[in-house]
Order: C-alpha cells, then sequence, then structure tokens
C-alpha cells in the first residue's frame, strides 16, 4: 500500500511540474477585431481551461500566441464556457500567418468564451 501510494505522489509531483513549464513564458492574446485590432486581452495559457470574464466574453475576433516552447501543441477556442460546445482549433506555431486573424472566417466571431492549450506527445 505505501509503494501504491509513494508511486501516486511521485505522478501527481511530475505532472504538476510539467504544468508549470508550459505555462511559463506563454501568452495568448484575443483581439477584439479581425486582423490583431482593437481593444487587448492578454492571457496566460495553460492546458486546463480558461473561461473568459467581464468584457471579453463574445467579443473576440482575431487571437495570437507566443509561447516558448512552440512545438508539439495545440490551441482550441470554445463557443461555451469550461471549453463546451462548439470548438475550432488550430496546430501550434509561432508563425503570425498560420494563426487566427479572422475569426469572422473561422465560425466563431464574436462567440468565444473559453480557450486552452492541448499538449500533444512527442512522435
Amino acid at each position: 500500500m505505501k509503494n501504491i501510494l509513494f508511486l501516486t505522489a511521485l505522478i501527481t509531483s511530475s505532472s504538476a511540474s510539467s504544468l508549470q513549464r508550459r505555462r511559463q513564458g506563454d501568452d495568448l492574446y484575443l483581439y477584439e477585431h479581425i486582423v490583431y485590432g482593437g481593444k487587448v486581452w492578454k492571457y496566460t495559457p495553460s492546458i486546463f481551461c480558461t473561461t473568459l470574464q467581464g468584457d471579453a466574453r463574445n467579443q473576440a475576433s482575431s487571437a495570437q500566441w507566443k509561447v516558448k516552447n512552440p512545438t508539439n501543441f495545440r490551441v482550441q477556442f470554445f463557443v461555451g464556457d469550461n471549453c463546451s460546445g462548439r470548438m475550432k482549433e488550430w496546430q501550434g506555431t509561432q508563425k503570425l500567418e498560420d494563426q487566427p486573424s479572422n475569426f469572422v472566417m473561422d465560425g466563431i466571431n464574436d462567440a468565444v468564451n473559453s480557450f486552452r492549450l492541448v499538449q500533444q506527445d512527442s512522435p
């Protein structure tokens, strides 16, 4: 029984450590208008769901991100709270031209209420 408890604690500790590494140095920006214009809301994204608060709800028309480790992740935007409802996803990339500049064309304009990063396993 002691071995099982120790193993559980070890797994929890290493998972928390890798989650923290994912968050450090990462920024996600939501923009009020297409092509990164208007009011800007800045977030520190994580693999856990982030539900938007205040005037950011249902207002985003474009988004971009800058991450410390730009490989093996996706960014998901949801129309519902707590990462629920219709979802649109982008491969994580640092190239601005590959990031969503026009949510109108993507069908989620002024509808985003939550987002998250999804860490992919390395090939």
